[in-house]
């Protein structure tokens, strides 16, 4: 049975992620709605008042020996739901910053389906082409922990074939294609819920020897 593969678990995951949606929700409706100052003004006493108080909370650090256990840990099963760190910068579901990406593992392929929403808005009715290189960059990294290597991005192409919709439910879909002892390429599409292709990436990985990790 399919479950959730975490790198870090994090013991307060449903409470965060439930805060970050929130938030999400928050700086959308900022950005996609007009509101009065009084409104505005009180966002912003209530936003600095509840950030004071969580700053005097212990400061959350990342694990320095998160490439190493890439060699260490029992790679993801298939189906499940994979989840490096609970606040990860592009698709971590406790981080108020990030997408709408939910990504899983499907044989030897990533998937992730995003949903871009107002905050991503560039020209009308389409996603900020960083912000859609940025979701095909943090899918294709997740391969990395399927083929269970250690790896960095080192270079990524996006073709943007189609305007990037938002708004509704957007699969990416990458896996590796080719594998040395140091280089790894791996490829993705995008695809709308029309079947509409809208865009296509490639990206090399340089791999990180096991033996810089004394494993």
């Amino acid at each position: 049975m399919a479950g959730r593969y975490f790198v870090y678990p994090d013991p307060q995951f449903d409470q965060r992620t439930d805060t970050a949606d929130a938030l999400r929700r928050l700086t959308a409706a900022l950005v996609g709605h007009a509101a009065d100052d009084a409104s505005l003004a009180r966002i912003a006493s209530w936003a600095r008042d509840v950030a004071a108080d969580v700053e005097q909370g212990e400061r959350l650090e990342r694990g320095a020996d998160y490439q190493a256990r890439r060699y260490l840990d029992p790679p993801p099963e298939d189906g499940d739901e994979l989840i490096s760190f609970s606040d990860r910068p592009v698709s971590g579901p406790a981080n108020a910053s990030a997408l709408d990406l939910r990504i899983r593992r499907e044989g030897r392929e990533a998937v992730g389906v995003a949903i871009f929403d107002r905050r991503f808005e560039a020209s009308p009715n389409r996603s900020h082409g960083g912000i859609t290189a940025a979701c095909f960059d943090d899918v294709m990294g997740y391969v990395n922990i399927i083929d269970a290597v250690a790896a960095y991005t080192l270079e990524l192409h996006v073709r943007y074939v189609a305007p990037m919709p938002l708004h509704v439910p957007v699969e990416f879909r990458a896996r590796t294609v080719e594998r040395s002892e140091r280089r790894s390429t791996v490829t993705a599409e995008a695809t709308a819920p029309d079947g509409t292709r809208v865009g296509e990436a490639s990206a090399v990985f340089a791999i990180v020897a096991r033996e810089k990790f004394g494993i």
